[in-house]
């Protein structure tokens, strides 16, 4: 099956589907959760994204735990897309993480 096909001149690319759920923690200190898309040539999109603005107890691994239990502010964000490398970490979490 091919990943690129081209139908009356455009060009289209078959996505791969998201992942998991996951807590990445970018340079800078900005941590997103959301699914991971490989986008190919290292680049991965963060889908269903939300920035964790703060969390108030448990460090990045009590974060990992649950949003309610850290307790953690979430603000909606649109999807972002990374380079593999610019990605210190990430954990992957339950997908009802945003209600423990």
């Amino acid at each position: 099956m091919q990943d690129v096909i081209e139908v009356n001149g455009e060009t289209y690319t078959k996505q791969k589907p998201a992942g998991a759920k996951k807590i990445f923690v970018l340079p800078s200190g900005f941590v997103f959760v959301g699914q991971e898309r490989d986008d190919g040539d290292g680049m991965i999109t963060i889908t269903q994204c939300h920035n964790v603005r703060k969390w108030d107890k448990g460090g990045l691994g009590g974060l990992t735990m649950g949003a309610k239990s850290s307790p953690a502010t979430l603000d909606k964000s649109s999807d972002i897309t990374v380079s593999e490398s610019n990605i210190i970490f990430r954990a992957e979490i339950s997908d009802d993480w945003s209600e423990i």
